[in-house]
């Protein structure tokens, strides 16, 4: 039988309706706490940053106050940790466990500063001088000649076809341009910053003494400052002279006032003065603190749980209350809920296991979102999500353990 158009249209809507009824998942950005890397005893509570036995020596930048506070703050980010630079008056090693963070800071500044010259042709086309201005703001690498040419790098031959071209469009057939040269030099200045940390995370309690992580961490940031060339020497020669040497089949085009000036070009730039540019003291701030947070952070993943974003996937066949908690990212409430429940779909387990996962803060935490996959999948072995996410998890533990 033969639809009409308007049946048609209701049943491509209603197929629609149907397919998104349909999905039972739905994707979320979720925030998951990592648990640390290291193996971390549940009874530490107390973390003591050791200034006097963080070595500063070759810290040129003064960087060892930044990085120490930075440490601090990520260290009691999930407040699981009280940290203190320097040990506590009031603190007894009888009562209580702790852990020392020792080491050393490193940083440097390196600032190479030179300069490099070359050869450039001049071109004396249409607009004369007005046109040079403007064709240097839109290329930097563009200079001006004493007579308002435009000038770049290219060869002798191909700046005088070039002038002859554009005298001859101009009409002006009675003069020709003399070929000019100029001899540039452009100065630079490499910037480069380097921070690197070298800290221990030893755990002390009455009876023991034991390193349970080191690690090493580099950052490094680095620009160029380039000023505009600048004309240091200038050489016009007449089209009589320079006319026979295009029947001369060498390139580029020998001229001897520009070779003079080659051979002596130290006398052209040796007085020119390099400045030093320095960044704004925002934009150092900024690049300081991007260095200090670059260097520590396998460290703190090392020690401590930290965040980090992930895309995953609800089930929404699961416990409606529970689902639209997970929605909102309230892992804590959403696990109590599916924690209650006495019984459990399989909906119910992989979302159970996904609360685990999210708000994860030990290997523990890891171990019991794999046992709630694992029972989903039991339930429901082809189900994809179910099987991504017990794939991940196992991932995940693979990679604390090894």
């Amino acid at each position: 039988m033969k639809m009409n158009r308007l049946q048609q249209k209701l049943f491509l809507v209603f197929l629609l309706v149907f397919l998104i009824s349909s999905c039972s998942s739905q994707e979320l950005l979720m925030s998951v706490k990592r648990p640390a890397q290291t193996n971390v005893p549940k009874t530490l509570k107390q973390v003591v940053i050791l200034q006097n036995k963080i070595d500063s020596t070759n810290d040129q930048l003064s960087m060892k106050k930044e990085i120490l506070q930075d440490l601090k703050q990520q260290l009691t980010i999930f407040k699981q940790y009280k940290v203190t630079i320097g040990m506590p008056k009031s603190f007894d090693i009888n009562q209580a466990d702790i852990a020392v963070i020792e080491g050393s800071v490193t940083s440097r500044l390196q600032i190479e500063k030179g300069q490099f010259t070359n050869l450039a042709t001049c071109s004396f086309g249409v607009g004369g001088a007005g046109q040079a201005a403007t064709n240097k703001e839109q290329n930097p690498d563009i200079t001006i000649s004493n007579r308002g040419g435009i000038c770049y790098s290219r060869d002798a031959r191909s700046a005088l076809i070039s002038n002859v071209a554009d005298t001859l469009f101009e009409g002006l057939t009675d003069y020709i341009p003399d070929l000019t040269e100029v001899y540039r030099v452009k100065t630079y200045k490499n910037t480069s910053y380097f921070v690197q940390t070298n800290f221990t995370f030893t755990y002390i309690n009455k009876n023991t003494r034991k390193m349970l992580a080191s690690r090493i961490g580099t950052a490094s940031f680095g620009f160029q400052d380039k000023k505009p060339p600048i004309n240091v020497h200038e050489s016009s020669v007449s089209i009589p002279e320079i006319l026979p040497l295009l029947f001369v089949p060498v390139s580029p085009l020998y001229i001897r006032s520009v070779a003079i000036a080659k051979e002596t070009k130290y006398d052209y730039y040796k007085n020119i003065n390099i400045s030093a540019h320095s960044l704004d003291v925002k934009k150092e701030k900024q690049i300081r603190k991007q260095l200090a947070m670059q260097s520590i952070a396998n460290f703190v993943y090392a020690i401590s749980p930290y965040q980090e974003k992930i895309v995953v996937h609800n089930d929404s066949n699961g416990n409606a209350k529970a689902v639209k908690l997970l929605e909102k990212q309230k892992w804590e409430e959403a696990k109590k809920i599916l924690q209650n429940l006495p019984n459990k779909n399989e909906a119910d387990l992989y979302n159970l296991g996904l609360s685990f996962e999210a708000t994860a803060v030990s290997i523990d935490d890891y171990m019991t979102a794999q046992i709630y996959y694992k029972q989903a999948f039991s339930k429901d072995d082809d189900n994809e999500l179910y099987a991504t996410a017990l794939a991940r998890i196992e991932r995940r533990l693979w990679q604390l353990k090894k």
